[in-house]
């Protein structure tokens, strides 16, 4: 009888490594299929970006062009062209340095400072211990914000010295951006939407927070976006700040 069991049990134990085997073989292929239907999620998404640059700018250059101000039409186009280029060379990899982040950022406000005729100024602090170079992240990923603390933050009426102020620095081993305005604030900027005072509507931020989703689904980044609203001493409206967080990343 030992011997019978000691026969069983010696030929059961290969049966169960293999289905053991079998089974992570199954898991990983799983896993690698799901990382790959979020990649080319994330590739569908980034390229839905191209489109919504175009069409605001397209606005833009048709306005200079029925008000007759051909040599702004020019100049708007040349660097809509740069900002093309750069936001196409974006848009093709994953990842991106800080730095090529910050210059199609540039030009974009660049655009909008042309279109509102320097309605607004905007200063840029990059911090001395974040090398942009190297440090890296999703392409495009603060535009839409920076789009809306312009046109629904700076560019609304009776905004006292408009400023946009961006600042990259590191902190606890993330990466972090902050975009403020000191903008008529998130409530009074919803209610003119509602009322129809601004025509513009932004779905640049549904499609970053499903492209986030997805980056830290494949690449377990931790990134995120927060709003902070700003106030007054007195407690009146003063702006909106948007923070966006990732742990620090490098190519």
């Amino acid at each position: 009888m030992a011997r019978d069991k000691k026969t069983i049990s010696r030929s059961t134990y290969p049966k169960s490594i293999k289905s053991e085997l079998a089974y992570r073989r199954a898991q990983q292929q799983l896993l690698e299929s799901n990382r790959r239907i979020a990649e080319t999620k994330l590739l569908a998404l980034r390229m839905q970006m191209n489109p919504h640059f175009v069409y605001n700018s397209l606005n833009a250059i048709n306005k200079f062009v029925l008000e007759n101000e051909a040599e702004q039409a020019s100049l708007y186009l040349t660097k809509f062209s740069k900002l093309m280029r750069q936001a196409m060379l974006n848009t093709l990899s994953e990842w991106v340095s800080l730095s090529h982040e910050l210059k199609a950022l540039q030009i974009y406000i660049e655009l909008e400072l042309l279109r509102s005729d320097n309605a607004f100024e905007m200063i840029l602090n990059v911090s001395d211990s974040l090398k942009p170079d190297t440090v890296c992240i999703p392409p495009m990923i603060t535009y839409p914000y920076v789009e809306n603390a312009i046109r629904h933050g700076l560019l609304q009426q009776h905004v006292h010295k408009p400023t946009l102020r961006i600042d990259c620095f590191e902190q606890d081993g993330n990466l972090l951006i902050q975009i403020a305005d000191n903008g008529i604030g998130r409530a009074a900027s919803a209610q003119a939407q509602l009322d129809g005072l601004t025509a513009h509507k932004s779905y640049g931020h549904s499609i970053t927070v499903e492209r986030l989703q997805l980056v830290n689904e494949v690449y377990d980044v931790g990134s995120r976006i927060d709003f902070t609203d700003l106030n007054t001493p007195s407690g009146n409206p003063a702006g909106t700040c948007v923070t966006f967080t990732m742990k620090l990343k490098t190519l």
